[in-house]
């Protein structure tokens, strides 16, 4: 049984998703907090990760932290409990969503700012926090300055940027496909 086990086991409350870089963040930890007393900002890019930085305010007096969540990561897994097909699914896929939930709403509460990717996600979080400092930083394409060409489509095309080897890439998409389309 290894480190990242054996911490679940005694009952730390992390999500899957952030008990696997426990292993990884491990490693790093000291080197790390080595930086930290030469930064001004903390930068963390994925609120899985917050858990990792809790209360480093209050260890490094001054450093401002911000979060880049990208997306809320309980509402993804909120999404996959909903089309989960058998109990044991929608029993994990809830746990996940609740202790994901737990982490990012306790982090981004510790954050001097959030950073999401729609109005929404925004809006949400303020009805739960109205304290945070948000700011929504868009994906996708400006469609005023970039045109399509006038071709005629008789099926779907779907052009997807991201990188398919990040599991929650393949379940969103798929998840999307067999609404959709299918």
């Amino acid at each position: 049984i290894n480190s990242a086990t054996k911490k679940y086991r005694k009952g730390f409350e992390f999500p899957a998703r952030t008990l696997e870089r426990f292993c990884q963040f491990s490693e790093m930890k000291e080197d790390i907090h080595n930086k930290l007393h030469q930064v001004d900002i903390l930068w963390i890019d994925f609120s899985y990760l917050l858990i990792y930085f809790k209360k480093i305010k209050y260890s490094f007096k001054g450093i401002k932290v911000v979060c880049n969540a990208h997306n809320l990561e309980f509402k993804y897994l909120e999404s996959l409990a909903s089309i989960a097909t058998d109990k044991i699914q929608i029993n994990w896929q809830t746990l996940q969503m609740e202790l994901m939930k737990k982490v990012e709403l306790n982090g981004f509460a510790e954050c001097d700012l959030v950073m999401v990717c729609s109005q929404n996600e925004k809006d949400y979080l303020l009805k739960l926090n109205p304290e945070l400092l948000i700011e929504v930083i868009p994906n996708g394409v400006d469609l005023d300055f970039f045109s399509s060409a006038n071709v005629l489509q008789t099926e779907p095309v779907i052009l997807f940027t991201g990188n398919m080897n990040y599991k929650q890439n393949k379940d969103f998409h798929l998840l999307v496909l067999k609404h959709y389309l299918f």
